[in-house]
């Protein structure tokens, strides 16, 4: 059995089906790791839209309590692991993903992590030989719905357009409030877009670069191994590897501890390079 998703799924319902006890052997539990949750029940941020302190810096979660008006259901990282067997693996999307656990879990169970190959599906985060910018134009990859992630989009916007406002700036992907980036100015939303369609946009819309807009970790995504291996432009993007995905000189990795204010301030710097 594979749980997914361990910031919602009480520890109490899988025990049942992996225990030791049962008249026959139980059913071997891997947990795979597409996100923060099994450190933090938001997922890596909290309310406030700061980092969690369980992923950033090794300490415990303080981010838990009420979440979608549920309990914290999920325990916490030691009583999953507790119930992993002999033969459990913490499975890892792709390379961040490996990285975040080798870093986050104890040794005993860092020799558990077992890197997926999803490259026939997913493709990898290896970026393109060649990067360099297309022109003029500032792309943000939208993925997901996070309220977080529009509010750095929007700030990072609103200073874009004080910095440089003749730059048209292009949003690929959905947002919490498009006609509200729009009002901005010279700034398009495309709609929701498929991963194989990422490259294509990125020459058609003559991107300088392009920032994946995604605060909290997210692995194994389609669109972000997209925007890795076919957007040969400048890449920013937060570091769930924690400085182990390969990237090009050109490309900017954001600090996971950092908050939106800085993030907006490093990306400006970034931009004004190019």
């Amino acid at each position: 059995m594979v749980v997914v998703d361990p910031a919602r799924v009480p520890v109490e319902t899988v025990r049942d089906l992996t225990t030791k006890d049962l008249p026959t052997p139980g059913i071997p539990l891997d947990l795979l790791i597409a996100d923060g949750g099994l450190w933090c029940q938001h997922g890596g941020l909290n309310r406030d839209h700061r980092p969690c302190p369980a992923l950033t810096a090794g300490k415990a979660c303080d981010c838990r309590g009420i979440l979608n008006g549920t309990a914290d259901l999920s325990g916490t990282p030691d009583r999953w692991l507790a119930e992993l067997t002999s033969g459990s693996r913490l499975i890892a999307p792709d390379p961040m993903a490996e990285a975040l656990l080798r870093r986050r879990l104890p040794a005993a169970h860092a020799r558990r992590v077992t890197l997926m190959d999803t490259s026939d599906v997913f493709g990898d985060l290896q970026r393109p030989k060649t990067v360099a910018p297309r022109g003029d134009s500032f792309g943000l990859l939208a993925v997901g719905h996070a309220p977080a992630d529009f509010a750095l989009i929007q700030h990072l916007a609103r200073r874009l357009r004080q910095m440089r406002p003749r730059m048209p700036i292009v949003v690929f992907g959905e947002t919490l409030d498009d006609l509200a980036l729009m009002a901005l100015g010279n700034l398009a939303v495309t709609g929701a877009v498929g991963a194989g369609e990422l490259g294509d946009l990125a020459r058609h819309y003559a991107l300088g670069g392009l920032v994946i807009a995604r605060r909290a970790p997210l692995f194994g995504h389609p669109l972000i191994a997209a925007a890795f291996h076919d957007v040969d432009v400048p890449l920013a993007f937060v570091d769930w590897s924690f400085g182990h995905a390969q990237i090009a000189a050109v490309d900017c990795r954001i600090a996971p501890a950092r908050n939106e204010g800085s993030i907006v301030a490093e990306l400006l710097a970034w931009i004004a390079k190019w």
